[in-house]
């Protein structure tokens, strides 16, 4: 049952190859090919020994093979943090850079790019720096600071699956309220002082905070577009979906919304959802 699964998803895997129209789908499948190989061929590897790799040409040092191979399905494969520009430079924020195959993927695709990228767990920040300086990148700003509402200290929740937020949860699989650490915390409006091409944002349950803090302080409106990984039912109790969506229309945005879990139907259940903004004026 277990084969059955893995032939499944890899031909799943394998569909959005074909499908997708911002790589070049034959290196996309060779890059994931290679992969796939690696982690089969290093399956009893420790994740938290280092490993190396190559991807797109980039340098890539990480922990695990399985989270790898998820990053990469959802930057190349599944494209999700892809926008466009005409900017040359453009100004990008990245909100949980983890160890940087987001921003790999902007420099790809933007040589140019001015990137500040915030990630405070202290083991993925130390690869995210390697990846940023094995690869020479320019004119990226890495700040091992994670974003909230009030600058100053802040515990940080994490597990061993490599989950990790300002926001604690009882939702199984995710961030636990028993491993925690402290890190600095700073406000995202205050690095947001010019017009900001795109935005990404993905940090596990505070997202809806912090556009709210946005939009108080009037920084909405230099964000031309974002993708925002909103958890639904981080707390299974609360139902506040609507509140980041309201925030968005107030201020002149229009987005399109998809779920990442397959089953959608029973109380409380947690949902990651992707919401792609864009300004419409």
């Amino acid at each position: 049952m277990k084969i059955l699964f893995s032939i499944w998803f890899f031909l799943e895997d394998l569909e959005m190859i074909l499908r997708n129209q911002d790589f070049h789908r034959g290196r996309l499948l060779l890059e994931y090919l290679k992969l796939k190989i690696k982690q089969i061929i290093q399956y009893k590897s420790s994740n938290t020994t280092i490993k190396y790799t190559k991807i797109f040409g980039f340098n890539v040092q990480f922990y695990n093979y399985k989270a790898l191979i998820y990053m990469v399905k959802e930057v190349f494969i599944k494209s999700q943090y892809h926008f466009e520009t005409d900017s040359k430079e453009p100004f990008i924020i990245d909100c949980g850079a983890n160890i940087g195959i987001p921003l790999l993927s902007f420099k790809m695709r933007y040589p140019g790019a001015r990137i500040i990228a915030f990630e405070p767990e202290r083991m993925a920040f130390k690869v995210l720096s390697a990846n940023v300086e094995n690869n020479k990148l320019k004119n990226v700003h890495l700040m091992n600071k994670a974003i909230y509402i009030r600058p100053g200290k802040l515990s940080f929740y994490y597990d061993a699956k490599n989950y990790a937020s300002s926001i604690s949860s009882t939702v199984k699989g995710r961030v636990p309220d028993a491993c925690c650490e402290e890190v600095d915390a700073v406000l995202l409006s205050d690095y947001i002082d010019r017009p900001v091409n795109f935005l990404k944002m993905d940090i596990e349950g505070a997202e809806g905070l912090i556009i709210a803090e946005l939009a108080s302080r009037n920084k909405l409106k230099l964000i031309n577009e974002m993708v925002v990984e909103y958890h639904h039912h981080i707390n299974p109790n609360e139902d506040n979906f609507s509140k980041i969506l309201k925030i968005l229309e107030d201020n002149d945005f229009g987005y399109q919304i998809i779920s990442l879990d397959r089953r959608v139907s029973g109380k409380r259940l947690f949902q990651d959802m992707l919401i792609y903004a864009y300004r419409k004026a």
